[in-house]
């Protein structure tokens, strides 16, 4: 990812990356509400492609 600013200093760049380390470790799981899988498979056999694309997605709801 480039950074608008080219000659951020390394101490900022530091403080960056700890930044978002903490953010994850913070971060609470409990809020997500949906999970989505996506995946693709293509196939080809002669002159045809077949493409297939399977969409799992998960709702999580509180329990009443």
């Amino acid at each position: 990812m480039a950074s608008p600013e080219p000659n951020k200093p390394l101490m900022r760049s530091i403080g960056e990356f700890f930044g978002h380390i903490i953010r994850g470790i913070r971060h609470d799981v409990t809020k997500e509400r949906h999970v989505i899988e996506k995946q693709q498979s293509e196939e080809k056999k002669g002159r045809f492609v077949l493409r297939e694309t399977r969409i799992r997605e998960i709702e999580v709801r509180d329990v009443e």
